[in-house]
């Protein structure tokens, strides 16, 4: 994983990110909520590692859409690599973002700040 950073928006203006970012645990599925449509939505996300890219490969509980294969493109984009990507795309991207930005940033050891 030797150079491997996410550039999230909202983790990349963060001095101590990069160092938290290298160390988040892939592989490792989680639920989250968000918003589109006007209503909360319910997904299931799975980061996986494959070389220097993170794929978010997004499932719909009760098959209420289709799968998504996510990732952050360098034109600093959300974008589904299997199909054509739309507002939902950049919705569920938009709820990763908050995701790790809650869970880790704010969530930070001291000694890892400094």
């Amino acid at each position: 994983m030797s150079g491997f950073r996410i550039k999230f928006n909202r983790l990349r203006n963060i001095p101590y990110a990069s160092t938290i970012q290298e160390s988040l645990p892939f592989d490792q599925a989680f639920e989250m909520e968000y918003k589109f449509g006007g209503g909360w939505n319910l997904v299931l996300v799975k980061p996986i590692l494959i070389h220097s890219v993170v794929i978010f490969l997004v499932q719909f509980p009760g098959g209420e859409g289709d799968s998504m294969a996510l990732v952050y493109n360098s034109r600093d984009e959300w974008s589904d690599i299997e199909k054509e990507s739309t507002g939902e795309t950049e919705a569920i991207g938009l709820a990763i973002e908050k995701y790790y930005s809650k869970r880790y940033l704010l969530s930070t050891p001291s000694h890892v700040l400094n």
